[in-house]
């Protein structure tokens, strides 16, 4: 008898576990052609931080009006620059289009084409705000690019992955995208302690004019690398058809953002001056302003962000210099 009683519990855990697998398969196939069908919403996912960005910058460049500035670039751009401040000292109505060094300036043109489609021909200046290191990166992320373009086109990608068969077997992917990644996601680590959840800081993004905060704290030591910077002809081509998409009645201004102090040598002056020379004679851009290249390092978040005190006088100064362009009409 207990022979065969073992025999039938064997037998029920191996019809469970096969009723359990095709059952996963089943759900596994609905959310495919639930994708495949777009009965889900699109693919604005709020997975982490980098998605949140992405995906709120896509938004505010479609639906923003009544600007007159755009700042426009990398993630020095969203950290380090307060358009509320900005707007409340110059009277000029700005909005922020910083996003990720993950992007490229592809993604940048596409930001700026939603932005003045929308807001017609009130915009008269865009500023490009850079931090150096965006410009020596070879290559985008794919996968940050691919997030931006299905948003940005407003569609659902299934984006297997080829390393987590298991992930795409089960469809995982899309219950994330689709389901869990709509629901408040609580941050990590200090993000997490000063926004909350992904949703939080979408609703800064959303309240601040496409401005955030990074409320790290800079640690030289936790920052290796040289700072051997440069611009590739590559990135130089990319800049001119960045410019190419400007309206005529439109101004480029660019700005590299600072580092730390201690992080720069001697020849990190001359370095940077350099490449704004480089940019401006072959780029053709309107102008180049003459911000800081470097900053004590009590005023960092981290090697390419501003803490959220000289974020306030950096757009000061920034207000200062543009607003000497005599561009705006007062």
């Amino acid at each position: 008898m207990s022979l065969n009683t073992n025999n039938l519990n064997i037998k029920k855990l191996t019809f469970r576990v096969i009723l359990m697998i095709f059952n996963l398969l089943i759900i596994s196939l609905m959310l495919r052609l639930g994708a495949y069908l777009e009965l889900f919403s699109k693919s604005k996912s709020t997975l982490d931080i980098d998605r949140v960005i992405i995906s709120n910058k896509v938004e505010l460049s479609k639906n923003e009006k009544n600007t007159d500035i755009i700042f426009i670039g990398d993630s020095s751009c969203l950290m380090n620059i307060n358009a509320d401040k900005f707007t409340d000292i110059s009277a000029i109505e700005s909005l922020n289009l910083g996003t990720l060094s993950y992007l490229d300036f592809e993604s940048y043109g596409a930001l700026l084409t939603n932005a003045i489609n929308t807001i017609d021909s009130k915009v008269t200046l865009i500023c490009l705000i850079i931090h150096p290191e965006f410009l020596r990166r070879a290559e985008p992320s794919e996968s940050h690019i691919e997030f931006f373009k299905s948003c940005n086109k407003n569609e659902y990608t299934l984006n297997f992955s080829e390393g987590n068969y298991l992930n795409n077997v089960l469809s995982l992917n899309i219950f994330k995208d689709a389901f869990y990644g709509k629901t408040p996601i609580p941050l990590e680590g200090r993000f997490g302690k000063y926004y909350g959840f992904t949703s939080s800081l979408n609703d800064y993004l959303n309240t601040h004019r496409g401005s955030a905060i990074d409320p790290r704290e800079f640690s030289p030591k936790s920052h290796h690398g040289n700072i051997l910077y440069r611009i590739t002809d590559r990135k130089i081509e990319q800049l001119i058809k960045f410019k190419a998409l400007l309206p005529s009645q439109c101004k480029l201004v660019l700005c590299l953002s600072p580092i730390p102090d201690i992080l720069t040598d001697e020849n990190y002056i001359d370095a940077i001056a350099t490449i704004k020379n480089k940019i401006k004679k072959k780029a053709r851009i309107d102008y180049v302003l003459s911000m800081p290249v470097s900053l004590p390092s009590k005023y960092f978040s981290t090697k390419t962000h501003l803490n959220s005190t000289a974020r306030l006088f950096y757009t000061e100064a920034l207000s200062r210099e543009i607003t000497d362009l005599n561009i705006f009409k007062k």
